[in-house]
């Protein structure tokens, strides 16, 4: 059985993002990883070919997959998001199981047969002036960077919609991790072709057992697994520091991910003198590592502005049982009870801070929501219950 999975990247390092060879960037990307060693474990003949933007043409054979690299062009990459779907249409095969990870990759390809196209969450949550205001601050604050963020929103907010609703015209079903694209879908044949399956985590894996490496027991590790990018609110990090040093100096806020707020992070730890409070450990591939840094924070923040899903590592802190503070941006309303199993937050340097100071301070409230936090996933998000789900959606294709 061939089954064809079509991506923009998967594995190794994209512009402006530091990562290893064969680690995935980020969610979208770890994602596919627990899809494809789901598809593995029910159909031992699975033969998987995944399709990637790389700097030139091969193909690498992994143990449960083989990775084929295409390369753009100048010209190409520059238009990549239009390019895509010509270049993956080039590969496709008419009598294989084929997955988009996500569906504007199959808009301007005919109707595929045996297709399923995947919604990682809206990316265009966000106003005008909000998202120029944030470009211009914190990644180009130059006039031409005014007229390129302009762009890039009318690019995000007018043409992915757009071509999200394309793709869906294309394939057979479409798997979302929440429940936010159904605002932006009107047509009632496209509606019915979306199956909500929320992000997983696999809770025998990640778990809350510490090893109590924080030689400073009074001072507090606030996990913040976020790539460096303005959407997933990093660039609050040094707002929320000053907010903290108001009321207490023992904490530290560790940072996990790359990409292009690291100069800017840099240089304001740097200005501001608060480099001892914000630590920027880097993209961490190996997830073993990734779990012994969750065991041995104090509370997890996931502080994104726009442009979320059911973020995969929310999942992966509640399973650790740690108390997690969230933002309430778009699938990150979905996950979790406030005040039970999570927190939530406005997405202001101040409401940070003070959600948590009240986590510090308060003892109960961390057992309450340490307690919580893994039961909510073990019931709502395991991987044994996603994958089931998944296999019955791929083998209702193949019939």
């Amino acid at each position: 059985m061939k089954i064809q999975i079509f991506t923009r990247n998967f594995l190794g390092n994209i512009s402006n993002f530091n990562v290893k060879e064969n680690s995935a960037v980020g969610g979208a990307e770890v994602y596919l990883m627990q899809l494809i060693d789901a598809i593995n474990s029910k159909f031992k003949n699975a033969e998987i070919e995944v399709y990637q933007i790389g700097d030139e043409n091969k193909r690498v054979v992994h143990e449960s997959f083989s990775l084929n690299y295409i390369k753009l062009n100048k010209f190409e990459k520059m238009f990549f998001p239009f390019v895509l779907s010509f270049k993956f249409n080039k590969f496709t095969d008419q009598n294989s199981l084929k997955i988009f990870n996500y569906p504007n990759y199959a808009a301007f390809m005919k109707k595929q047969s045996k297709s399923i196209g995947i919604f990682h969450g809206v990316e265009w949550d966000t106003n005008f002036f909000d998202y120029v205001k944030r470009e211009y601050l914190y990644r180009d604050n130059r006039y031409i960077g005014l007229v390129a963020s302009s762009m890039k929103y009318f690019y995000f907010r007018i043409v992915v919609p757009l071509m999200v609703r394309k793709g869906i015209d294309k394939l057979e079903k479409i798997v979302s991790v929440d429940t936010n694209i159904k605002n932006y879908i009107y047509k009632d044949d496209q509606l019915k072709k979306i199956n909500v399956i929320q992000n997983c985590v696999d809770v025998n894996f990640f778990s809350g057992i510490r090893n109590n490496k924080n030689e400073n027991k009074n001072k507090k590790i606030i996990l913040v697994p976020r790539n460096l990018n303005i959407a997933r609110g990093v660039y609050l990090l040094p707002d929320v520091v000053e907010e903290l040093l108001l009321k207490t100096n023992d904490f530290e806020i560790q940072v996990v991910g790359t990409g292009p707020l690291k100069k800017y992070i840099d240089q304001e730890t740097s200005t501001r003198k608060i480099e001892k409070y914000i630590k920027l450990l880097g993209h961490i591939g190996d997830r073993k590592e990734m779990v012994e840094i969750y065991r041995n924070s104090d509370i997890i923040l996931i502080p994104t502005v726009f442009s979320e899903g059911t973020s995969i590592s929310a999942l992966e802190a509640l399973a650790c049982s740690k108390p997690v503070i969230m933002t309430e941006v778009g699938g990150l309303k979905e996950i979790a009870i406030n005040n039970e199993s999570k927190i939530s937050s406005n997405a202001t340097p101040r409401d940070i801070a003070d959600n948590i100071l009240k986590i510090i301070n308060n003892e109960e409230l961390r057992e309450k929501l340490s307690l919580h936090s893994r039961e909510y996933v073990e019931k709502n998000n395991n991987y044994s219950n996603w994958s089931q789900q998944w296999i019955e959606l791929i083998e209702s294709r193949l019939k």
